[in-house]
């Protein structure tokens, strides 16, 4: 009985090492793609921005009507929605990738007690001590 406990109990162990080796797999694998996703949306940004100003420069030309440019404006709105959106859900596979590690940036009982600024800089430490710079690239700006 006490040799089938043990058995039992070493299958559990490593059922359980299994389990959490997927985790940082998954959680790992979730980050490189959305890390991909953020990349690319930048391109299209950036993309879209050059667009954008030849659009305007031939409607300043009288080559184009408003009507293109407005489009080319309003895309250009979305890119950079999707840009943002694309960091978020990186900046949130990054942090679900530290906690599968077991790497907290953050006690949630600390975190009642320190300012946003704090919690922020604790952020960036880790990412440090990734040696990753999670700092969004500049996109744009609207105007």
């Amino acid at each position: 009985v006490i040799d089938a406990e043990k058995d039992a109990l070493q299958q559990k162990a490593i059922a359980m090492g299994v389990t959490i080796s997927m985790q940082v797999y998954i959680s790992h694998t979730q980050c490189a793609l959305s890390n991909l996703v953020y990349q690319d949306a930048v391109k299209s940004l950036r993309v879209q921005k050059k667009i954008e100003s030849q659009v305007q420069l031939a409607t300043s030309l009288g080559r184009n009507g408003r009507q293109p440019l407005v489009r080319e404006t309003v895309s250009s709105v979305l890119a950079e929605t999707r840009a943002a959106l694309a960091y978020a859900e990186l900046q949130n596979a990054y942090g679900t990738y530290q906690t599968t590690l077991g790497r907290d940036a953050v006690n949630l009982r600390d975190a009642k007690e320190l300012s946003a600024t704090e919690i922020a800089g604790r952020f960036r430490s880790v990412a440090q001590e990734s040696s990753v710079s999670w700092e969004p690239q500049k996109v744009v700006s609207l105007q």
